[in-house]
């Protein structure tokens, strides 16, 4: 995440050697070939990696409340296979909510659950969305 937050540095060295750095980020997962396409487009790129510049820039690191506050009712997802959140950093998000907070783990899914798992994924958005 940190290499993120060096704009155009980071889209080069994705993209450098045909994507190797991206294709080892990503784990070799199985979707791989339909992300580069998508990503080779103008400005797509940049567009994903704004989500980490936004949300984990290194000074919220050493801040005393690097996140704000939610209030809306929360679920959070977490994949038993995923390689760059743990369990604990998901469950730990529990404690900015001033709302109720769902916890669903997904045995056997990636960092990319949506894509492993996607009906497991949208029934339980539609069960959390409808109540």
């Amino acid at each position: 995440m940190l290499l993120f937050q060096f704009e155009g540095l980071a889209e080069d060295l994705l993209r450098d050697n045909d994507w190797h750095l991206f294709r080892e980020f990503a784990r070799h997962h199985p979707e791989l070939e339909n992300w580069i396409p998508d990503l080779e487009r103008p400005q797509a790129l940049t567009a994903a990696i704004n989500i980490y510049r936004a949300n984990a820039h290194p000074k919220l690191s050493f801040s005393p409340q690097p996140f704000p506050r939610v209030s809306a009712p929360t679920m959070g997802l977490w994949a038993s296979n995923d390689h760059y959140l743990t369990e604990a950093q998901m469950l730990g998000s529990a404690t900015y909510l001033d709302a109720t907070w769902r916890y669903e783990r997904l045995d056997g899914a990636s960092h990319w659950l949506q894509l492993d798992q996607p009906d497991v994924v949208n029934d339980l958005l539609l069960d959390f969305l409808s109540r």
